[in-house]
């Protein structure tokens, strides 16, 4: 699960902070989408363990140095605290 919801420290524990990127192979490719991005973030949120990814944020496309077209997304992995 994704939210834009501030992380609790009372409620759950923090695993790490996440920032991913996704990009498109070429200028022809299609730009990166937020699906994608959020896909992304899931998944890194999961290898750590995670519920869920609090403060979450992603960007409008960007051309970057080496791509272009790319779209950020970071955010807070946690799970519930016992």
């Amino acid at each position: 699960m994704l939210s834009a919801t501030a992380y609790d420290p009372a409620r759950e524990t923090k695993l790490g902070d996440l920032k991913v990127t996704v990009k498109k192979t070429t200028a022809f490719h299609p730009n990166p989408t937020v699906e994608q991005v959020e896909a992304k973030l899931r998944s890194d949120a999961a290898k750590m363990g995670a519920s869920r990814v609090v403060e979450t944020e992603i960007s409008a496309v960007e051309i970057s140095p080496f791509s272009w077209g790319t779209r950020t997304g970071t955010g807070i992995a946690v799970k519930p605290a016992n």
